[in-house]
């Protein structure tokens, strides 16, 4: 019996670790739908916004003014992301952004969808 319980046990352990570090977005393109929010003089785009699948977007400072207008709307921009996430967030440099109309009824109606992947920078 203990040698069955042992290896469960620290696979259970080894996967909770890995967990942690693990948020499913990888270098490349994406398309992008959520909203723009301000914070600390710092705008945002938050993805899945007040959920436990929230996702934090900061930009260079030169892409906030594409974010200006579209302050507290909902968006849909096209997003390459150069460098590996840490946690839930991620530095991001806007390539095109438009206004959305929120559908709330719609299950999808938030959330980040991979275009193109490519090589993280170092």
């Amino acid at each position: 019996m203990r040698l069955i319980l042992l290896p469960l046990f620290l696979l259970l352990l080894s996967l909770t670790a890995q967990a942690q570090e693990w948020t499913g977005i990888g270098c490349g393109t994406y398309e992008v739908k959520g909203v723009v929010r301000s914070s600390k003089n710092v705008l945002l785009v938050i993805v899945n916004e007040k959920s436990k699948s929230e996702i934090v977007i900061t930009v260079p400072i030169p892409n906030e003014a594409l974010l200006a207008p579209h302050i507290d709307k909902t968006i849909l921009a096209k997003l390459v992301i150069n460098s590996k996430a840490s946690g839930a967030h991620i530095l991001g440099t806007i390539q095109d952004i438009q206004a959305r109309v929120p559908n709330p009824l719609a299950s999808r109606d938030t959330g980040m969808q991979l275009m193109a992947k490519t090589e993280c920078k170092k």
